[in-house]
């Protein structure tokens, strides 16, 4: 439970970091990954089948997502269960992202605080 709080945590400073700077660093990933990890191994399917996904996006889409992001997708799949939960987290982040996209019409988007609400959304039991 610690290390999952601390790796929310984390997230929070990846999150603040890619609207500052439109970057996830490495040692982000690596350090929230640490984290989770070892916690979520037994999901490293789904996490490797997001990584796809993201992979795929990318070659489709002429590289327009960072690579940073293709690396956190990784990370954020790992933590769910099921590949239902992973594809409710990816329509709502696409969803967000669109939606600011719409709003805040820019050139990039930092993409990172979408993929952690979205992931987290979807962990959160609805009441």
């Amino acid at each position: 439970m610690l290390l999952e709080i601390l790796a929310f945590i984390w997230f929070i400073r990846i999150v603040i970091h890619d609207i500052q700077n439109h970057l996830i660093r490495n040692i982000d990933l690596l350090v929230v990954g640490t984290l989770l990890v070892p916690g979520h191994f037994m999901n490293w399917k789904i996490g490797c089948f997001g990584l796809g996904i993201y992979l795929l996006i990318n070659l489709v889409s002429g590289s327009k997502i960072g690579y940073g992001d293709i690396k956190l997708s990784f990370i954020c799949s790992i933590t769910l269960a099921t590949i239902n939960e992973l594809s409710i987290a990816l329509t709502s982040t696409w969803i967000l992202a669109g939606l600011f996209a719409l709003t805040q019409p820019r050139r990039s988007i930092p993409f990172a605080p979408f993929m952690i609400i979205g992931t987290y959304s979807t962990k959160i039991p609805l009441l």
